[in-house]
């Protein structure tokens, strides 16, 4: 028996739809229990932000386009005013029209009017290349829109171009910043498995109950689910969902009834760190002391910040090119000597190649770089790339590089620490050196750098660099980003001690044990 109170003219949205496509579970829990879901944190409604900013780049390839402007909680006066323009012969293109048939509701980005009276429907993304889901996306407008009608000819998907390089000042220049790709193929191929979708979907919301799907790594492809914490809060502490590194392996014991690490048979193949995650104990492989013993002094345990940023800030930037704005370093010489260096612009211009100098004289020639993640030899990358006159020697630091988290992942396991350490896919989330401070000594030093989360410098480097910043801005944010850097080298200095030491206590334990 359905629980919906059916006041609103429609079951599904696209978004919707797409939720469905990703797990009847989670459109069952959007339609009936929208409250259950994670709220949305700074980081996303950024994602939001860019998106809708990219949308009204895309309507200036449409020049006369109306745009329906008529928020999301009033559907009915959308569709009289889109109804309105689609009789109006002169609009020759309709901005966020809205369209509703076999209970979808859907708000296209664009339908352009074509001059032979038919329609090209225009799906506008904020990414850099197509991918299966966009298909379907466009699939199910197109869906609605045939159905309500429109003879839809052509589809296609407007993105961000990877050739984009921006050319300076405030603004992009639309017309190159933003491509077409025709999906008119996909879309029609889809059709008829749009119309079964859609009469699963409306069974699954309509249940008293929701369909019974245990989470897995689907709840975070293709995006993460906001329903993760409450499918999962029941879970207990040792849940098979949890198992270090087993992306592929948690559903085929999900499937064989395995509901805790604890119950997994012992002829199920393991790697050691499984095993000494079963077993609820420290593991520390005979390898390690000579892996660790490769870092070579004088130490750079080194973190930089950096924004992702979809429109360029800087002229010669691509889009999502990275752009390091401040970088700290903890120094320790072989005398054991340590030295805290770090540097941060807040000027307006381009800091890439004055942050790289500096970066280069403080780590000079010799000396291993420790860091956590790849993150950092992708920036060193992006900025060989950019900067020709650096190239050879940003190139160079790459191969005096020690990722802690690679050392971690292949060499030592402590249950203290959070599974994301151990997870090369990490249920699509990266590891980060946060993932790291419960099961260091003191956790509690390290306060700024886990309660901030990870995109939140980039967000407040952007801030700080508009023009209605004040100077109160700037001083804050230089505070804090320095604490939160300063916070993430002693962590890498840290971990990196402690990890000898554990090497160290294990060795001589199996010492004693060949001496025994």
């Amino acid at each position: 028996m359905s629980i919906i109170k059916r006041e609103r003219p429609y079951l599904l949205t696209k978004s919707k739809f797409m939720a469905g496509r990703q797990c009847l579970k989670r459109v069952y829990l959007e339609v009936n229990h929208p409250e259950r879901a994670t709220p949305v944190d700074e980081a996303r409604r950024e994602i939001f932000d860019l998106g809708h900013l990219i949308g009204r780049l895309a309507h200036e390839h449409f020049p006369g386009g109306v745009l329906v402007d008529v928020d999301r909680s009033h559907p009915q006066e959308a569709l009289r005013q889109t109804a309105a323009l689609l009789r109006d012969p002169i609009v020759p293109a309709i901005f966020e029209g809205a369209f509703l048939f076999d209970d979808i509701l859907v708000r296209a980005d664009i339908v352009e009017r074509q001059p032979d009276g038919t329609w090209h429907l225009v799906e506008c993304k904020s990414s850099m290349s197509v991918k299966p889901e966009h298909h379907w996306d466009v699939a199910v407008q197109t869906y609605v829109l045939r159905g309500v009608g429109l003879q839809v000819t052509r589809c296609s998907l407007m993105r961000v171009s990877r050739k984009y390089k921006h050319r300076g000042g405030p603004r992009v220049d639309s017309k190159t910043f933003l491509v077409f790709d025709d999906v008119t193929s996909y879309a029609t191929a889809l059709d008829r498995h749009v119309k079964r979708e859609v009469a699963l979907m409306k069974r699954a919301v309509l249940e008293a109950e929701p369909p019974h799907i245990e989470p897995d790594a689907h709840c975070h492809e293709p995006h993460h689910c906001a329903f993760w914490a409450h499918c999962t809060e029941t879970k207990p502490a040792r849940w098979v969902g949890y198992l270090p590194d087993g992306g592929s392996q948690i559903p085929k014991l999900i499937a064989r009834g395995v509901h805790t690490i604890d119950d997994i048979p012992w002829e199920f193949n393991l790697s050691p760190i499984q095993r000494a995650a079963q077993a609820e104990r420290e593991w520390c492989a005979s390898s390690f002391t000579a892996a660790l013993q490769r870092i070579q002094y004088p130490v750079h345990h080194l973190h930089i910040e950096a924004g992702l940023f979809g429109i360029p800030l800087h002229r010669g930037m691509r889009p999502y090119e990275h752009l390091p704005f401040q970088w700290t370093t903890l120094t320790e010489s072989e005398t054991g000597e340590v030295h805290l260096q770090e540097w941060l612009s807040l000027e307006r211009c381009d800091p890439r190649g004055v942050l790289v100098e500096a970066l280069l004289h403080t780590l000079g020639c010799g000396g291993s770089i420790v860091v956590y993640s790849d993150f950092i030899r992708v920036v060193l990358t992006k900025l060989a790339d950019a900067l020709s006159d650096h190239k050879m020697t940003l190139r160079a630091l790459r191969g005096r590089i020690v990722d802690l988290c690679r050392l971690i992942r292949t060499h030592y396991y402590h249950p203290k620490l959070s599974p994301a350490v151990y997870d090369h896919e990490a249920f699509a989330r990266a590891s980060s050196i946060q993932d790291l401070l419960s099961g260091l000594p003191s956790p509690e030093r390290y306060q700024s750098l886990a309660t901030l989360d990870r995109r939140w410098s980039a967000r407040q480097y952007h801030k700080a660099l508009q023009p209605s910043a004040r100077r109160g801005d700037h001083d804050a944010f230089r505070r804090d980003v320095c604490i939160r850097s300063r916070q993430a080298v002693q962590a890498l200095y840290d971990t990196r001690l402690y990890l000898v030491a554990r090497a160290s206590s294990w060795d001589e334990a199996r010492a004693r044990e060949d001496a025994a």
